[in-house]
């Protein structure tokens, strides 16, 4: 196996920053999913209603903002065959283990081809975000090809990238399909790459050598979800009560925006967000760092199909609460104590159980076939 170089030394010590972002992010998701799946919408009204709105509608702009941030380490990080398989092994474990689970205790719940995807759960779409990064990962050594292009031809390169994607998805209806998944992601890594390498390193690095610091950076955030928060007044309205046809039209256009990741508001405010986290200095503190290594196990587990609604309707109880006037506590008590029980049963399978497998032999094999396989591209 290759030596470890600079980017990576440099990549384990990173500061909290970044990891406070991720836990954010996927805050916000897991949001999205117990207001979505959880039928919160349909049964809530007044102030519950509202909040869970708001709550429950940033998902895509997070699936952006978690996106950047593996793109922005990936892009200057050596490809090691172990993060792919770890990766994978992660999804695998929580997929198959909860799916027995339920097929054992609620076996009228679980039909045979649910046991059947379980053990090849990169290749459905139930945890499309984990199938989509596996393949950057394993598409990155090429792509990092792309980002050694002379400047002037990358910049080329983005300029149509964005105009073909990002643009595009703006004025057209929104698709979710695998290979739009993956032209968004490779076209991300792009983005994220050049950023890195042309403007951030090259400006604000520099400039801060030269005594000049990123100036207005403060005002990132607040203007992110200033947009947001337009963006759903907009769709929420027409939900409201009447509203003129202009409005009505702008209320579509908005929903789109915020359910397409690849629109271009919804870029705006992922990067604007990542941009002002980025300039954050925390230093390294233990227990973002602790819980924001699980961030993806979080994801995971809560997103087994069979495990899904088991998880909203009974464990959460959803239905029971969603119309107390606690409810907005109890919304986010239950995402908190989510993460809390996930991220603490992840550490007892980090140590206990992936420590031990990536040192067996076979495993070994595989992460040394994985490198081998693109020879001096890395």
């Amino acid at each position: 196996m290759k030596g470890v170089s600079a980017a990576d030394s440099i990549r384990k010590e990173r500061s909290s920053n970044l990891e406070l972002l991720r836990l954010f992010a996927m805050f916000c998701i897991v949001a999205n999913h117990l207001v979505g799946q959880g039928d919160v919408l349909r049964d809530a009204s007044g102030v519950n209603f509202l909040f869970s709105f708001f709550m429950g509608n940033a998902a895509r702009i997070s699936v952006n903002i978690f996106l950047i941030i593996g793109c922005w380490f990936m892009a200057d990080a050596s490809f090691r065959g172990s993060r792919f398989v770890k990766l994978w092994l992660e999804e695998l474990f929580y997929t198959v283990i909860l799916t027995l689970l339920m097929a054992f205790f609620y076996p009228a719940d679980v039909k045979p081809n649910y046991v059947i995807a379980a053990f090849f759960p990169v290749f459905g779409y139930s945890h499309w975000f984990i199938s989509g990064y596996l393949v950057l990962i394993l598409l990155s050594p090429f792509l990092k090809r792309v980002l050694a292009m002379r400047p002037e031809s990358l910049k080329k390169l983005v300029l149509l990238l964005f105009a073909f994607t990002c643009v595009w998805s703006s004025v057209r209806p929104f698709e979710n399909e695998t290979m739009d998944t993956l032209v968004w992601f490779c076209s991300m890594f792009v983005f994220v790459g050049w950023y890195k390498r042309q403007i951030y390193k090259g400006g604000n690095q520099a400039g801060k050598k030269a005594g000049i610091s990123f100036k207005g950076g403060w005002i990132l955030l607040p203007a992110a979800f200033t947009g947001y928060f337009l963006m759903c007044l907009l769709v929420v309205r027409p939900m409201l009560g009447s509203c003129g046809t202009v409005m009505y039209e702008a209320s579509i256009w908005a929903g789109q925006f915020l359910q397409d990741y690849k629109a271009l508001p919804n870029l705006l405010i992922a990067f604007c967000v990542f941009r002002f986290f980025l300039g954050l200095e925390i230093g390294s503190r233990r227990w973002i760092n602790f819980f924001s290594t699980s961030t993806l196990a979080v994801y995971i587990v809560h997103q087994v199909p069979v495990f899904t609604l088991f998880l909203w309707k009974q464990l959460v109880r959803i239905p029971d609460h969603v119309n107390s006037p606690a409810w907005p506590a109890y919304m986010v008590g239950a995402i908190l104590y989510l993460f809390l029980t996930i991220t603490l049963l992840d550490k007892v399978r980090t140590e206990l159980i992936e420590k031990p497998l990536m040192q067996t032999r076979p495993v070994r094999k595989a992460c040394l076939m994985l490198e081998a396989f693109y020879g001096d591209l890395i």
